[in-house]
């Protein structure tokens, strides 16, 4: 909370959990990205105190589609050789 204000411009905000789940979709892939969004967006909801559920599904959709530009095959062969 203490370092949003220095990446806010006006009124808009950035929200660090969906970018950190979009990294993490990124180089893992949706499979991870999804499950990592659902929970960290489930944590999300018991803490702000809003509709449980809702940041979670919007931070697993954001996993999911992150992890489309990932390309898994690409990194296993990569660990492999």
């Amino acid at each position: 909370m203490t370092i949003i204000p220095f990446f806010s411009f006006g009124t808009f905000s950035p929200d660090l959990p969906a970018i950190l789940v979009a990294v993490v979709g990124l180089k893992y892939g949706k499979s991870f990205g999804m499950i990592n969004g659902f929970f960290l967006g489930l944590v999300f909801d018991f803490i702000s105190g809003g509709i449980i559920g809702l940041s979670s599904f919007t931070k697993t959709l954001n996993g999911f589609v992150a992890g489309f530009s990932s390309n898994e095959e690409n990194n296993q062969e990569q660990i492999s050789s």
